[in-house]
């Protein structure tokens, strides 16, 4: 195994599917090959003056899907693949490009990428939000295996950025004036623990919220079973830390959630809200859930929509299930029409907004701090904001 060029963040294995073939880029970022008869990929956003051949690149294993019946009765080793193929490519590179390989043998076959790659502070990015507040990746990757779900595949596993490192991001936003800080991952909760970091998401929060200039820090995409006292302990505590719980729960019936191959039951969630509201007073749940997953019934419907007027929710999205090839609940039938999958989310949401408009009401009279994200579109001379309990885009 070469090691020469660590800094690429790869590694080489000679036993392979495909054969390794001498390749380079020039100045204009294009990868050239030497073999003929060969397969074409296409690439995006590959920096340039970037050297690659057999002898000094590192490589990372990756792993053979066989595509079609016939080729999926097969067994076909494991492979080697560039990494960067499928990785996002790190923002601000637009240079396009292209890799040949060929293959030895099973041309039915198609390689799914772990990608590997995780941005730094050092990465370009553009602004694609309005300047006063951006999202802030924590971490990449997944370590679940949620049946209706394919980011593990596309995405490979959960790998946390440094503290020093997100930090040092968040400072540079804020002097781009930056004023709320949304961190972002598949389960931001456990940011850390990939690392053998216990409580690493708290001592995260208490440091961003010494960062000058920020004003507010949200927290997206928890999961219920890394939240934990210490996380909570730091939302309570710091000011600019919003006390808002973006929490996907994906259903509250215990079969289904079994199928789905999600942690925890109904009673567990119910214990998990108690305890968030409990230790963050005044805390704002938002949540999202699938109907429609394979054998869900109309009790597991009802279940559901017990669940949500027990526990209030100030934001609830729902979402039909979608039958993704790739996924391990692809292995299932999908019996719940389409029309059914339809009426079930209009229902859940019918429920949602009557219990809501009740909450509302109870908030007339209040005044709040807010941040106007801008002209409404109702007219040029009427703002629009949010609270600190609602994020931007999918709560206001």
């Amino acid at each position: 195994m070469n090691k020469v060029r660590k800094d690429l963040g790869l590694s080489y294995d000679s036993n392979c599917l495909y054969d390794s073939c001498d390749v380079s880029f020039n100045s204009q970022a294009d990868l050239v090959a030497s073999n003929k008869k060969n397969m074409l990929y296409d690439l995006a956003g590959l920096p340039d003056e970037l050297i690659l051949d057999k002898n000094d690149a590192d490589y990372i294993k990756q792993e053979v899907v066989p595509m079609g019946q016939e080729a999926a009765k097969k067994d076909f080793p494991r492979a080697v693949w560039p990494s960067f193929i499928t990785s996002p490519p790190p923002l601000g590179f637009s240079a396009r490009g292209s890799i040949v390989l060929h293959p030895t043998r099973a041309s039915d076959a198609a390689v799914a990428v772990r990608p590997t790659y995780i941005y730094d502070a050092d990465t370009p990015r553009i602004f694609a939000t309005p300047r006063h507040y951006a999202y802030l990746k924590v971490a990449e990757g997944c370590d679940y295996k949620c049946a209706f779900c394919i980011i593990p595949t596309l995405r490979g596993g959960y790998r946390s950025r440094t503290a020093d490192s997100i930090v040092e991001e968040a400072r540079g936003l804020a002097k781009r004036g930056v004023k709320e800080l949304l961190l972002i991952s598949q389960d931001t909760t456990f940011y850390g623990i990939d690392r053998g970091e216990r409580g690493a998401l708290a001592r995260l929060l208490r440091r961003l919220n010494e960062v000058e200039g920020l004003e507010w820090i949200r927290l997206h995409y928890l999961y219920p079973t890394t939240i934990d006292d210490d996380t909570l302990a730091a939302m309570a505590e710091c000011e600019k830390v919003c006390k808002y719980i973006d929490l996907p729960l994906q259903h509250a019936s215990d079969p289904v959630l079994k199928r789905m191959k999600r942690p925890g039951t109904r009673q567990k969630y119910n214990e998990l809200l108690a305890r968030i509201r409990a230790r963050v007073p005044g805390v704002s749940f938002r949540t999202t859930f699938i109907v429609g997953f394979p054998g869900e019934t109309d009790a597991d419907v009802a279940a559901l929509c017990e669940f949500i007027t027990e526990n209030p929710f100030d934001h609830v999205g729902v979402f039909t299930y979608s039958h993704e090839e790739g996924t391990s609940a692809f292995g299932l039938d999908d019996d719940v029409p389409a029309r059914t999958k339809t009426a079930r989310r209009n229902a859940v949401m019918r429920l949602q907004k009557k219990l809501i408009k009740a909450r509302q009401k109870s908030r007339l009279g209040q005044r709040h701090r807010i941040v106007v994200d801008g002209p409404a579109s109702d007219h040029e001379l009427v703002l629009r904001g949010r609270l600190a309990t609602q994020a931007p885009d999918i709560d206001a």
